[in-house]
């Protein structure tokens, strides 16, 4: 993978990460997640590697991808959140009402 391809990669991951945490999923287990997060910081080790690196196009391999079954999850959530058109949100602490109230969160929604 090269360098857009990683921040791609990262950012879809990111995403169902938050929307199964968010909307209380069953497609993936708690240990599947755990399987997305490797996956994250296997993206981050690459992208710091590849920050070192003059060559803009290199690619690189990743230590741990997800399994097919796993990735298979993946594109299902991926699909109900372009269907659904979800964002990622940021929750905000209300020291009125002690509770978390999710307010969307602008810096990603054009990226």
């Amino acid at each position: 993978m090269n360098k857009d391809q990683l921040i791609t990669r990262k950012k879809i991951l990111t995403d169902v990460h938050a929307w199964c945490f968010e909307n209380d999923s069953k497609i993936l287990s708690p240990l599947q997640l755990v399987c997305v997060t490797r996956e994250r910081v296997a993206i981050l080790h690459a992208m710091d590697w590849l920050r070192f690196d003059s060559d803009k196009d290199r690619h690189t391999l990743l230590e741990y991808e997800l399994p097919k079954h796993l990735q298979l999850k993946v594109n299902k959530v991926l699909e109900i959140i372009e269907q659904t058109a979800w964002t990622r949100g940021e929750y905000i602490f209300d020291d009125v009402t002690r509770t978390y109230k999710r307010q969307p969160d602008y810096k990603w929604m054009n990226q």
